[in-house]
């Protein structure tokens, strides 16, 4: 009897194990594989969305104002530090070039009219000074004369007031001298500010060209020709220069639950648009 139910016992297994294979085969997508436990690195990763720039990027204004007569640069244009890129029209500038150039000049003239009119007075300073001896020379014997009994009176009067006349008159010049010495330092001063200001009007003339002041590669084109810049305020745009196009860097931001887990040094990689199957490698 306890044969008999061992037998029955087997024969129900095998059908449960034949059936429950016969389901996996033709009922279940459940696969598995068997592998042996082994211990290994654990890799994580953080990922984002974000732009690609230059590292470095050098915006090109204008620092006077006026139309854009040419453009000699576009995007994409390499250029050299120094290469003309953009040209503002100059006939005002040139203008207020000369009219500085002839302020100059008249404060030159005003200047050398100064000198003269101070050695004018110099020249009647030691006039002045030779009357001044010789009146004091006739009135000492006037009034030797005059002790004498040997002039009359009115004489020796005309001798006084000759002198007195001859002191005025010395320091008169006297102090028209200080006057002119004064105009000549303002004479001076009014060429050193017309220099100035023409220095000035040049400086003006040379910032309508407008140079690059970095080689690199054009970026950003923001004017036309015909446009009118306006730099009262602050000096506009005119191109952005990318310096090196060789470094390059990714501008993202991270999750704050990601950013604990970001480290300078890090390696870091990343795909772009246009090249979809190519994967760039880079350094936080």
């Amino acid at each position: 009897m306890g044969l008999h139910v061992i037998l029955i016992l087997l024969l129900l297994g095998g059908g449960v194990f034949y059936f429950c294979g016969w389901v996996d085969q033709n009922g279940s997508n459940q696969r598995y594989r068997m592998v042996r436990v082994e211990s290994g690195a654990i890799s994580s990763s953080v990922t984002a969305t974000g732009t690609i720039n230059p590292v470095v990027t050098v915006l090109v204004g204008s620092q006077v104002s006026g139309t854009i007569k040419a453009l000699y640069a576009d995007f994409n244009s390499r250029v050299k530090e120094g290469d003309i890129i953009a040209q503002i029209d100059s006939a005002i500038f040139e203008a207020q070039v000369d009219q500085a150039k002839a302020d100059v000049l008249n404060a030159q003239a005003g200047l050398a009219n100064a000198q003269a009119n101070l050695q004018s007075l110099q020249a009647n300073l030691v006039k002045t000074e030779v009357a001044v001896s010789d009146a004091k020379r006739t009135l000492d014997r006037n009034v030797q004369l005059m002790k004498m009994s040997a002039i009359a009176q009115s004489v020796l009067d005309t001798a006084q007031a000759n002198y007195d006349s001859a002191v005025a008159q010395r320091e008169a010049n006297k102090s028209q001298l200080e006057v002119a010495k004064s105009q000549i330092e303002s004479a001076k001063a009014q060429v050193e500010h017309d220099k100035a200001a023409l220095r000035m009007t040049e400086t003006n003339l040379r910032y309508t060209t407008n140079r690059s002041p970095v080689q690199g590669v054009v970026i950003s084109r923001n004017v036309d020709v015909g446009q009118t810049v306006a730099a009262s305020l602050q000096a506009p745009t005119l191109f952005t220069i990318a310096k090196d196009l060789t470094e390059m860097q990714v501008d993202t931001n991270f999750s704050e639950a990601d950013i604990g887990r970001i480290e300078k040094g890090q390696e870091a990689t990343f795909t772009v648009d246009a090249y979809p199957e190519i994967t760039f490698g880079g350094r936080f």
